[in-house]
């Protein structure tokens, strides 16, 4: 159990979503860029970076209620017919009314209409954090990713990320899967 990525999530998050989120992105900065598993040894490093209490994980991991809360949300990802990642399911107030499932990745304002529509009032967008700030915090990234959160035209991230470079704040890592920034600061 302690190489199983979908527990060891289900036991970080017994310690706060944003540290489990955390854990999670340096698991995916393990795993992706290098094509690498998931080993135990890694899951720790990464349990341990993410500001999480290790022996707390511990504990939870053996604890046979966290396994029956993975059944569920296997249940319910069946009975909804998840099939593809990312997938994100939409619910109003009314517990009683289906949920609108969208599967597959769209550009943020897609999901800021569907918000919209179902809150029956507009949102506003809060301003992402500086570029750097934003590679800092998650210390490894895709120039995909970080177009679809500034919506800057490809150029003009370009720019950035090579003002960035030349500062010295960030270094571009060629993997098989493609090139990640990486935060040096």
């Amino acid at each position: 159990d302690r190489d199983n990525i979908a527990l060891a999530f289900k036991a970080a998050e017994l310690q706060g979503r944003a540290r489990a989120h955390r854990f999670m992105h340096l698991i995916q900065n393990e795993i992706i860029p290098k094509r690498d598993i998931v080993t135990e040894d890694m899951i720790a490093k990464c349990i341990i970076n993410a500001g999480l209490d290790y022996d707390v994980y511990l504990d939870d991991l053996k604890n046979g209620q966290l396994r029956e809360s993975l059944k569920v949300d296997l249940h319910i990802a069946r009975e909804m017919e998840v099939e593809q990642a990312p997938s994100l399911v939409f619910f109003n107030e009314d517990i009683q009314a289906e949920g609108l499932k969208v599967e597959g990745l769209y550009p943020y304002h897609i999901y800021t209409y569907i918000i919209n529509e179902m809150m029956g009032s507009p949102i506003e967008k809060s301003l992402p954090p500086k570029l750097c700030e934003y590679i800092q915090q998650k210390q490894l990234v895709t120039e995909e990713e970080l177009l679809t959160i500034y919506e800057w035209p490809e150029k003009t991230l370009q720019k950035e990320l090579k003002k960035l470079m030349l500062q010295q704040k960030v270094r571009k890592l060629n993997y098989p899967d493609g090139e990640f920034w990486k935060s040096i600061m």
